[in-house]
């Protein structure tokens, strides 16, 4: 039990996979990803990224795609459907920036104690093998 003025640690919670449910733009975000105050400053966003041992990858629409409605002013990214890296990538989100619309994708790279809960890793449509749901640890 704590002491009065003891503050309890707080167990951090890791980010997982979530079920993705693009907006009527197309855009989406990870509900598991902390608002940092509504701030534009990456730096938070990857200080959090390291405290959960994940590494991100992220790239622009106009990396996948030559034309879009979206160079010419609309303001979706409807029919952009952004291929993950990898079986132990997951989705982060589909934003829109000053840039254009840009993708985002995780996977957990340091090692994190876990009980691994295997499952087919073609159950999650990504491939052959097994993939761990907690630390999405892929074993062949």
């Amino acid at each position: 039990m704590a002491a009065k003025d003891e503050v309890m640690p707080v167990e951090m919670q890791l980010i997982q996979p979530a079920p993705v449910a693009r907006d009527e733009n197309g855009w989406w975000c990870h509900p598991g990803i902390p608002d940092f105050g509504g701030t534009e400053d990456p730096a938070p966003l990857k200080a959090w990224a390291a405290e959960q041992g994940l590494e991100l990858k992220t790239w622009d629409m106009d990396s996948d795609l030559i034309e879009h409605p979206y160079f010419d002013g609309a303001d979706h990214c409807n029919g952009w459907e952004p291929q993950s890296p990898g079986p132990e990538w997951f989705l982060m989100g589909i934003f829109d920036t000053e840039e254009g619309p840009h993708v985002q994708w995780a996977r957990r790279v340091q090692p994190v104690e876990c009980s691994h809960i295997w499952v087919k890793a073609s159950n999650r449509g990504t491939g052959t093998g097994d993939i761990c749901q907690a630390c999405l640890q892929v074993r062949p």
